[in-house]
């Protein structure tokens, strides 16, 4: 998947200086799952949590979705390391 999106930039503290809330269409892009997919990854912490900014609108924190993908890709490494070895 190719954006030209820029999602956050880290700060000189490590922290997400363009923080903010990521709606369902945002987050089917960023992700590429679909939204039952990351509702069942959700349901066993493998995904994470919705937050509830309304009583019908939810969102997902920008720098939580860019930890689970770089957590998701150094996994999938790492994975990838120990079968080429074995």
């Amino acid at each position: 998947m190719t954006s030209t999106k820029q999602y956050f930039q880290p700060s000189k503290h490590g922290l997400q200086s363009n923080d903010r809330f990521v709606r369902e269409q945002e987050c089917r892009e960023i992700t590429g799952l679909s939204r039952q997919h990351r509702w069942e990854l959700e349901k066993t912490a493998s995904f994470p949590k919705r937050v509830k900014l309304g009583s019908r609108t939810i969102a997902w924190r920008l720098s939580e979705l860019q930890e689970w993908i770089n957590n998701t890709s150094n996994s999938r490494e790492a994975q990838g390391e120990h079968h080429e070895k074995a």
